[in-house]
Order: C-alpha cells, then structure tokens, then sequence
C-alpha cells in the first residue's frame, strides 16, 4: 500500500487502532471490492496531502502553487522552500532560559543529544567544521551552564528525539502509545519542540516553525 502511486500515507498510518485493524482485515479478505476500499482511501489521502501542501506554499510565499504540477514536483517546491527557510534561521541565536533549560536536564533529552551526535557524525552533508562545531555545541550542554544556542544545534536535538521515537515504532509505523516509556518520549519531544519554538519567537519570530513545518510537507526529501 505505502508504495500506491500518489499516496504519502495510509489508511494504517493515520487511522485509529480500530481503522487500522479493519484496514489488516480488508487486505487479509484478499478480495477486489476489498483492495478498491483502500486504494479509494489512499486516493482521497492524497488529494488531501496535495491541498494541504498548496496551502502551505500560499501560506509562506504569497504565491499559490501551480495547479498543473504532480504531487511529488509539489513536494519537492515546498522542500525547497523549506531549505531556504532553514538556512535563514539555523544560525540564530536562542536564549537557553525557562521551560526550554529545564528540559535540557531531562535524561531522555540528553539520550536525544547522544543520537543526534552519532546522526551528525555520520552526515556526510556536512563539512568537518560544521560537524565539529554542533559536537562541540552539543558537549557543551551536558556540562551545564549554556545561556544561547543556535537554532541549528537545537534542531539536531529535536531530530535525535525523532529517531528515538522511530526506532519505537513497529513494522507498519505506528506506536503503542499504552508503554507508559513511549508516551513519555513522544510528550517530551513535543513539548521540547514547543519550548524551542517559544524561546526562538523572541529572536526570529515563528520562522523557524514555518520551516519546520514546511520540511515535514515536503516529505523531508
């Protein structure tokens, strides 16, 4: 089903445990009319999927979004919208103060860090300086005292959380959100988003939310 032409998600991914129950059983039937129920779903998700990322060009840049291009050339456009955005902010500063210190001390945050050390390692995008640089900005947390960071370091924070929170997930994506240990982390992870976002508004505004937000559309290409 993930590999049905035109379709970013699925009936399993964004449905309720009972919708993605019924979704197994239909395939399971192995019955045309059962195929055409989800492939009629997939192609509904999609058309969604495309609405949605035309929005959110319109949203940024003013400009809607040529009505003639496939899915995929739109999210590749939003992509490249969102790696502009990007590198306007990942250089600026963020005060380290508030909610946003006090998670900083949390163990699964600072799971998160060691991830997001051994991600940036073996990135091979980036420049030896570059990786040097975020280490080290990272080592620096866990010895305290850290008053700024740049929204780049904290952003490989989050990315860490988000591997963590992948590899927690089972064979068809999803998590069981009834492990007390998984709840927590995917709390965590939003409310570390959240407070990043916070503490950023006072510097670049929300920029750094709408390109965050632009990259997840754009199927992180």
């Amino acid at each position: 089903l993930k590999g049905y032409k035109d379709s970013p998600v699925t009936l399993q991914d964004v449905g309720t445990r009972g919708m993605q129950s019924l979704s197994k059983n239909l395939i399971r039937t192995g019955r045309q009319a059962s195929k055409d129920i989800i492939i009629d779903f997939t192609q509904k998700r999609s058309k969604q999927s495309t609405n949605r990322m035309k929005n959110q060009i319109l949203n940024i840049t003013g400009k809607k979004a040529d009505p003639n291009k496939s899915l995929t050339d739109i999210q590749t456009e939003l992509g490249d919208i969102s790696s502009n955005l990007y590198s306007k902010v990942m250089d600026k500063p963020v005060a380290i103060t508030g909610e946003l210190r006090r998670l900083m001390n949390f163990p699964k945050i600072k799971e998160g860090i060691n991830k997001a050390k051994d991600m940036i390692s073996n990135n091979a995008d980036l420049s030896t300086e570059e990786q040097t640089l975020l280490i080290n900005n990272l080592n620096a947390i866990t010895k305290g005292n850290i008053k700024f960071l740049d929204v780049k370091t904290l952003d490989q924070i989050k990315r860490g959380l988000d591997t963590i929170i992948k590899n927690a997930e089972d064979g068809f994506g999803r998590l069981d959100l009834s492990n007390p240990s998984i709840k927590n982390i995917v709390k965590l992870k939003r409310n570390f988003t959240n407070a990043i976002d916070k503490a950023a508004e006072k510097t670049i505004g929300k920029a750094y939310k709408t390109a965050r937000g632009s990259y997840a559309d754009g199927l992180q290409k």
